[in-house]
């Protein structure tokens, strides 16, 4: 009953966070969330440990986080570079940006108001909640799978409503990559 709570408010957040608040909210919300997180799965029983979050892992993490986002930011530079992928990377929210708002998406809001609330919620507590319950395979599945959902409402392609053919398979997509995506981290 937990993993189905703990899973139901991780998706109704998502839904909130990316349909409902404003732009400007999602730092404030996204870093007040995942404080959240980790004090339900400390309530349950989780250790830092758990959590990812013991000190002594902390500088590690970052490290590993570092190497692997380096490949990661590099193909999406080479897929946004390439002419029949580029389309999928054209964001209005992006292209209309001032430097000022792009510095603050690039440096402040994705990287600490959005990834790192992200780690904490999926690879942290959800992961940690699960894993009590379950076995680890399991745990990084539903945990994934959530992250995948999750991304689905932040999708601009899939923000339209409608409920088209190339709608649903753009929902699909974003699920798909995004719950491989957080497989892997």
């Amino acid at each position: 009953m937990l993993e189905l709570a703990a899973g139901a408010a991780t998706l109704g957040y998502g839904a909130v966070v990316n349909r409902l608040l404003p732009d400007v909210a999602h730092l404030p919300a996204n870093s007040v969330a995942a404080t959240a997180f980790v004090a339900a799965a400390r309530r349950d029983g989780t250790t830092l440990e758990d959590l990812g979050l013991a000190p002594e892992r902390v500088w590690p993490g970052v490290r590993t986080g570092l190497a692997c986002a380096v490949p990661v930011v590099a193909g999406v530079a080479c897929a946004a570079a390439i002419p029949q992928t580029r389309r999928f990377f054209s964001d209005q929210r992006v292209l209309d940006a001032s430097n000022k708002r792009a510095l603050y998406e690039v440096a402040i809001r994705i990287p600490i108001g959005t990834a790192l609330a992200e780690e904490v919620i999926f690879r942290g507590a959800l992961l940690a909640l699960l894993r009590r319950r379950g076995s680890t395979g399991r745990a990084m599945a539903l945990s994934s799978l959530a992250f995948g959902l999750w991304h689905m409402f932040a999708a601009p392609q899939t923000q339209a409503g409608s409920r088209t053919g190339r709608s649903v398979r753009a929902a699909a997509g974003v699920v798909l990559v995004t719950a491989a995506a957080g497989h892997g981290f």
